[in-house]
């Protein structure tokens, strides 16, 4: 398993930095930016929600997130792409 040095930044150039560096191994910079697009797109949808009218989502609810990422390798695997084989286990081991 990796072990990822990735620390922890609220500054966008920081962030974006991290989610452009090529140096990073494969699965672990395939890991950080579908966690990031995840998390992105369910703040926008919680901002889109209240601004419908819609009642807050309960920070349990976030769960959705860990959800998406495991969904998303298990559709890869499906697919057959031998690439991210072992994606799902990086995750697990890295929570």
């Amino acid at each position: 398993m990796q072990n990822w040095n990735v620390g922890v930044s609220a500054q966008w150039e920081d962030i974006i930095a991290l989610l452009l560096d090529e140096n990073q191994e494969q699965m672990p910079l395939f890991i950080l930016r579908y966690a990031f697009q995840a998390t992105v797109y369910w703040l926008w949808r919680e901002r889109n929600g209240r601004r419908h009218g819609e009642a807050p989502t309960p920070p349990s609810r976030m769960k959705q997130i860990d959800k998406q990422i495991r969904n998303r390798f298990s559709s890869i695997r499906t697919l057959g792409d031998r690439r991210y084989e072992h994606g799902l286990q990086t995750w697990f081991a890295n929570l």
